[in-house]
């Protein structure tokens, strides 16, 4: 009886714990620097790919999030429509460009490194006891 209960625990806490990693990241003081210390204190040598899931499920639904986001950005932004009142844009010798870059913005910014990455890559936060993370979040959520 003990081994079936184990089998069940071990998962439970394995989709758990994903989703309290995923909340470790997002604490400037940790980041995925708390992830990968841990997980090799675990895990050794095998702490890699332990690692690499939790990274690809961080990823997963930050772009999720960042596709709801633009699409409701797309809906709510006015969309650009030249009009014969609009005789500034009328002659742009960039309408071209304008058409252009609205088809290919994907692709272009896929290149370019999204706010997950850049937050990861900066330095982590000092660490103090009056450390109030969501005030960090505050703070600094234009920045992210």
């Amino acid at each position: 009886m003990a081994n079936p209960m184990k089998i069940k625990f071990d998962k439970y806490w394995n989709e758990c714990s994903l989703v309290l990693l995923v909340a470790v990241v997002f604490d400037p003081r940790y980041k995925m620097s708390l992830v990968e210390y841990y997980y090799s204190m675990i895990h050794g040598s095998l702490a890699i790919s332990y690692v690499e899931k939790v990274r690809s499920a961080l990823f997963e639904i930050f772009n999720e999030y960042d596709e709801c986001l633009s699409h409701s950005k797309v809906e709510s932004s006015p969309k650009f429509r030249g009009s014969s009142s609009d005789t500034h844009f009328s002659d742009d010798e960039l309408c071209g460009f304008d058409s252009w870059y609205e088809k290919n913005k994907s692709n272009i910014v896929a290149t370019s490194k999204t706010e997950l990455e850049i937050y990861l890559e900066e330095s982590l936060f000092p660490r103090s006891e009056s450390f109030d993370v969501l005030d960090w979040w505050k703070a600094n959520s234009a920045k992210h």
